[in-house]
């Protein structure tokens, strides 16, 4: 798995473009959960979520396809005590270990990525 830098993360336009805010890890792991009639779509995109990484917080970046998802790589450089507010914060949308980034988390991560 690769160690990805919000700096690297920026210049590349089709993953900023291709991250899912609306996918959490609850929905990840139970699709059938979204709001309306029809699953979550886990067919594209990127979720970020926050995991442990050598006993550290990380966002991982998990890779959607129609066939497997995967992690692909983890965001080195996100302050901690925003990772940490997050894992603390994560209400119901927490599942199998991953957490979700939460609205403070997401604000700074949409603002870092020039995200509007």
């Amino acid at each position: 798995m690769e160690p990805l830098s919000i700096e690297k993360a920026k210049v590349s336009p089709r993953f900023i473009e291709d991250i899912r805010f609306d996918i959490t890890p609850k929905l990840f792991v139970d699709p059938k959960s979204a709001p309306g009639d029809k699953p979550a779509d886990l067919s594209h995109g990127y979720m970020l979520y926050i995991d442990l990484q050598n006993d550290r917080p990380v966002i991982m970046v998990m890779q959607m396809k129609s066939i497997v998802c995967r992690s692909v790589a983890y965001i080195t450089d996100v302050p901690e005590d925003l990772l940490k507010s997050a894992m603390e914060s994560t209400g119901d949308e927490a599942a199998e270990g991953m957490y979700p980034l939460g609205d403070e988390l997401t604000a700074w991560l949409k603002k870092e990525f020039n995200i509007s």
